[in-house]
């Protein structure tokens, strides 16, 4: 018997994950001495992508909610 994934708490995961790693990019970023750093530019570039994807992520979270209060 295949196990389904929870597709609601899978998404509520991911978004915890992606909010995580945006706010360790904010903490870095405001940190002035970080920006001479080499790690720097990688740190953005995670930070841009994590942003992007919790954007998207919270919109699928939201069009999911909006199918599941309409089978109700």
């Amino acid at each position: 018997m295949k196990k389904r994934i929870d597709f609601p708490k899978a998404l509520a995961i991911v978004n915890i994950l992606l909010y995580l790693m945006f706010v360790a990019y904010l903490y870095f970023v405001l940190l002035p001495s970080f920006e001479y750093t080499p790690l720097y530019e990688s740190v953005k570039l995670i930070s841009l992508v994590s942003a992007a994807a919790l954007g998207v992520a919270v919109a699928l979270h939201v069009i999911n909610v909006t199918i599941l209060r309409k089978e109700e």
